[in-house]
This record gives structure tokens, C-alpha cells and sequence, in this order.
């Protein structure tokens, strides 16, 4: 994997945010229609949260709690950690397990311009090791049969999205054994 790659390069652009007087409720909606498993909690457009899937289900439905009732301000972690935009992939992935978090704000001057996930990190890995492949292969002057690229790889599914331990490119598409299942059908 290239470690030298700025995060700002890989990083999602669009972040999804929320005050922090909204419900759980309201949040977990969002968090559905926007397909995201987090959000970042804004107050005066600084962030100062972040409220996850993990943090609604550890910390209200594991308990009981209503949701209704309950602010995504209640249930956040903070104080929010970023990381800026020019940090190296090597150094964000290094944090992320020092710290033991799976997703960083990204911030340029102060203001926060994306996000960061393991999920992009091992999304990016998986691409550079097949287009290393591929390079590989190119300079010995053949390319990858129909056989090699059904070889299992770990990455993220192209289709859904999850990571995989068992990616086989179909017609060009890295998928997951479920997606595979679901294409074949």
C-alpha cells in the first residue's frame, strides 16, 4: 500500500452533519436515507461530535432508553478528533489504531472539508494492490486470466460496500460473496 498518499486523497468529501438537539430517532432516519453510520454533530459549523450506529445501539438501545426523548447530543463522543488533510494514509491508519477509532474528520485551516474511514483506507489498499497486479503483470507482458481474477482478495465490495476477505472480480466488479450470490442468480 502507498503510505505517502495524503488522506485528502482518498478522503469522502461529503459529510454528513447534524445539530446536536436533534433526537435519536430524527438522526437514525438521516442516518438511513444518507446510507451512513455516522454523523458528525455541528454546532456554529465546528464540529464538536461525532454519533455513530455503534454509540445508538451500546448506549440507548442496549439500555432501553426512548429515543424520542433522547438528543444525539447525549449520546456523542467528544470532544470530536480530526486529522488534517495533508496527514499520510501511513499516519492516519497508525492513529486510528493508537486511538482505536474507525473514522476521522478531515480539516484544512480549521474547517472540516471530509471524512475518513477504515473503510476508505482498506477501499484504497485493495486498489492499489490490484492495480500493482496488473502493473506487475503488464511489465512481464500478459495480462490476468479469467482464472487470476477470480483469485479471493480482501477489500471492499465494489456493489455493497462491506469489507470482504473473499473479493472475486465479476465482469470487472470486485464483489463479496453475497453480491457474487445475488449476481449470479
Amino acid at each position: 500500500m502507498e503510505t505517502k498518499i495524503p488522506i485528502r486523497d482518498i478522503m469522502t468529501r461529503h459529510v454528513v452533519t447534524a445539530d446536536p438537539d436533534i433526537n435519536v430517532v430524527d438522526i437514525s432516519k438521516k442516518m438511513l436515507k444518507e446510507n451512513v453510520g455516522c454523523v458528525i454533530v455541528v454546532e456554529d459549523n465546528q464540529p464538536i461530535g461525532i454519533i455513530t450506529e455503534r454509540d445508538i445501539v451500546r448506549k440507548l438501545v442496549s439500555k432501553d432508553i426512548d429515543p424520542t426523548s433522547t438528543t444525539i447530543k447525549e449520546l456523542m463522543a467528544e470532544p470530536i478528533i480530526t486529522v488534517p488533510h495533508d496527514m499520510s494514509l501511513l499516519d492516519v491508519t497508525r492513529k486510528m489504531a493508537q486511538m482505536k477509532l474507525r473514522r476521522f474528520p478531515v480539516v484544512k485551516n480549521g474547517k472540516m472539508v471530509g471524512i475518513v474511514s477504515e473503510t476508505d483506507i482498506i477501499s484504497v489498499s485493495s486498489d492499489l494492490d490490484r492495480i500493482r497486479a496488473e502493473l506487475i503483470e503488464m511489465s512481464r507482458g500478459r495480462t490476468m486470466t479469467p482464472q487470476e481474477e477470480r483469485l479471493p482478495q480482501q477489500g471492499v465490495c465494489e456493489k455493497c460496500g462491506e469489507l470482504s476477505e473473499r473479493l472475486e472480480v465479476v465482469d470487472g466488479v470486485a464483489l463479496c460473496e453475497i453480491c457474487r450470490y445475488e449476481f449470479r442468480r
